[in-house]
């Protein structure tokens, strides 16, 4: 994402283990796309490996400006993890969406610090028939009109070998929410 003539790059960062669980999301910066600056950690995830934490694993952040608000939205997937099991794939399960907003108003806050500002996507009685163990496995709102529509993924992890990753639609009147998964407009996922 180009801002002010910087270019700013959102990652997950495995730092340790248990591999794919143990995670930072970092901040980075550049002029040039070449050379990278690491500003900032914004959240660390608790490596927690024995199913307890809905936070153990976090993963795909996503930075949007909300206009309503003056101030940056962070979305981002937070997972329980524990081992696998011979048929199920438990590194990352029950994939949650988290927003978290910028403290510092304006364009200028993309960097954070954030905080948290709660749950927006989970598995629940809502979720569509093809989304599986892993939940939700990431999330990517734009604005259409006067609403907002949101990709999401999940995959099917209570069987190996996975055997799809899918996409599904939500929306929401605005971006904070709520978002309700939009089954009737998106009645076969996309396989990716």
């Amino acid at each position: 994402l180009k801002l002010g003539g910087t270019y700013r790059l959102f990652t997950s960062e495995m730092v340790g283990d248990p591999r794919w669980v143990k995670m930072k999301l970092g901040y980075w910066t550049s002029r040039d796309r070449i050379h990278w600056k690491r500003v900032r950690t914004l959240f660390t995830s608790s490596g927690d490996h024995t199913g307890a934490d809905p936070r153990a694993s976090l993963w795909a952040p996503m930075p949007v400006f909300n206009p309503s608000e003056g101030r940056w939205d962070l979305f981002y997937v937070a997972y329980r993890s524990k081992p696998d099991t011979a048929t199920e794939w438990f590194n990352n399960y029950d994939g949650t969406i988290w927003r978290a907003v910028s403290e510092v108003k304006g364009r200028s806050g993309i960097g954070g610090p954030y905080r948290d500002a709660g749950v927006i996507l989970q598995p629940d009685q809502e979720s569509e028939p093809w989304e599986g163990l892993q939940g939700t496995d990431s999330f990517f709102p734009y604005p259409v009109g006067n609403l907002w529509y949101g990709f999401y993924g999940s995959a099917q992890t209570q069987y190996k070998p996975i055997r799809a990753w899918l996409v599904g639609l939500a929306t929401a009147p605005q971006l904070a929410g709520p978002w309700k998964r939009c089954s009737q407009l998106n009645p076969s996922p996309i396989e990716s």
